[in-house]
């Protein structure tokens, strides 16, 4: 053995025999020194073989005096060392941890300082562990599954909730039994506890603690029917007037999970989304659902192999099949026109050919009611779907068309102040919707401006819009002389 294996040895011993002792200064520094040396596997294993974890299970529960150091000293043992894992495991350790915990949490009330330091400890200590393999998992399940880790988690503090969603990421792992249990009330009411420490909850904002729940929740996508489960269960679990709000806040906070997975799945092609929550759940929920619809109906536009081809045919499938093309239409219609299209109405000449029947059915329907958006970006979401989904879709293009959606698509091709790159999405909608298909390209001719509308705006500016038949789409005339 090295000298440092020796050292750490013969220490080990002293700390044994003497755990209860008086002398708490001389225990604590032989702790100390030990805490040092098995940061080095040599000394982990050294230890292991004379049975350190075995040993010093027994003072965890004795010496509160010294328990942060012999925390700290378990937890390095069991760092990557199979041997000592596998001691904790057959020595009860699980069960001794838990006994600390539940002390430490009575304790909570009467103030003690080194509360969260040895809660952290514990938590850090088993995450160790878990790594060791199945049955250390198994243990740790089944001993804190749900009550102490929900316990854990209302601590809210994050030098905790980073251990601890380690844990139970780690447990849930590629198992379909607890990944099954997080989805059920008991784990939607830890799933809930583990949002707030998000910053869409309020609460501070620490990347590690984000990145080990996005990786529970992406594990709970690999599996059909657990993400509509959890859904469901954190409407139940939450303490919010659901009568009035429809959803919780815990609901949005899954979606806004999802919609960042999404999101870092297709950053090369992400373009900006929504400006954030409202705060209001209903709202959020559909904010985040069309986002989530945005980024699913354009998967693999740019990729052409056959098995990406034949996926997302599957998923253009799934959107005609559950009625959201039809249901996108309907909410563009019931928006009626963009606001700019509707002034440019306003000011058309009837004599030049427009299409007033249109015009005078658009005129007519906001006379009757003025449709407020839910959200900055609403029509925009709407149009970007139907715009994805026609991508080498003629499915969805004829859809769009026997739906009379073409003309409603072609009004979108403006600017407008309360829907960003709405211009951009209508004009790749319209694209897409007469690419390969005679059918939507001959109704788009026959929709033509013969004439022109012209918005106040760009009428100052000596310009004017009329229709592209070549194109497909609305096009700018500088009315200035000589142009």
């Amino acid at each position: 053995m090295t000298e440092d294996e020796e050292e750490a040895v013969i220490l080990l011993s002293r700390v044994v025999a003497h755990s209860c002792e008086d002398d708490y200064e001389l225990q604590a520094e032989r702790l100390k020194r030990l805490v040092l040396l098995s940061r080095h596997p040599d000394v982990r294993r050294a230890l292991a073989i004379h049975d350190a974890v075995s040993a010093l299970l027994p003072c965890i529960i004795e010496d509160r005096s010294s328990l942060l150091l012999l925390l700290q000293l378990l937890r390095n043992l069991c760092a990557g060392e199979s041997l000592n894992q596998e001691a904790f495991i057959n020595n009860s350790g699980v069960h001794s941890v838990a006994l600390v915990v539940d002390r430490t949490l009575g304790l909570q009330r009467q103030g003690h300082a080194d509360i969260v330091s040895t809660l952290k400890l514990c938590i850090q200590l088993l995450g160790n562990v878990c790594e060791g393999g199945v049955s250390q998992r198994d243990a740790v399940w089944k001993t804190f599954f749900p009550d102490r880790f929900r316990a854990l988690a209302l601590l809210k503090a994050n030098v905790i909730m980073e251990p601890l969603c380690k844990v139970i990421f780690t447990c849930s792992h590629e198992d379909l039994n607890r990944l099954e249990d997080l989805c059920r009330s008991d784990g939607a009411l830890l799933i809930s506890v583990c949002f707030q420490a998000l910053p869409s909850h309020g609460g501070p904002f620490c990347k590690d603690v984000a990145d080990w729940i996005y990786l529970v929740i992406l594990d709970l996508c690999s599996r059909k029917s657990l993400v509509p489960q959890l859904f469901n269960n954190l409407r139940i679990s939450c303490t919010e007037d659901i009568e009035e709000a429809w959803f919780s806040s815990d609901q949005v906070t899954l979606l806004g999970c999802l919609v960042d997975l999404m999101d870092d799945i297709h950053v090369s092609r992400k373009l900006p989304t929504t400006t954030g929550p409202s705060g209001i759940p209903v709202i959020d929920v559909m904010g985040y659902t069309l986002e989530l619809l945005k980024v699913i109906s354009g998967f693999d536009c740019w990729d052409s192999k056959l098995d990406s081809m034949s996926f997302r045919k599957s998923i253009i499938d799934g959107l005609l099949q559950n009625h959201v093309i039809e249901l996108c239409l309907e909410l563009l219609k019931r928006l009626g026109p963009p606001e700019l299209i509707y002034r440019a109405m306003q000011h058309s000449n009837p004599g030049e050919g427009s299409v007033q029947t249109a015009i005078d059915h658009a005129e007519h329907f906001l006379r009757m009611t003025r449709v407020t958006l839910p959200y900055r970006g609403f029509r925009r979401d709407l149009v970007s779907i139907i715009g994805n989904a026609a991508y080498g879709s003629q499915t969805v293009q004829d859809a769009v068309r026997s739906q009379g959606g073409l003309f409603l698509l072609l009004q979108q091709c403006v600017v407008d102040e309360e829907n960003p790159f709405l211009k951009e999405w209508g004009l790749w909608a319209v694209r897409n919707l007469v690419h390969d298909n005679t059918e939507n390209a001959k109704e788009i001719g026959t929709l033509q401006l013969r004439g022109s509308f012209t918005p106040v705006e760009l009428a100052e500016k000596g310009y004017k819009v009329e229709m592209d038949v070549a194109l497909g789409r609305p096009k700018l005339i500088n009315l200035s002389p000589g142009c």
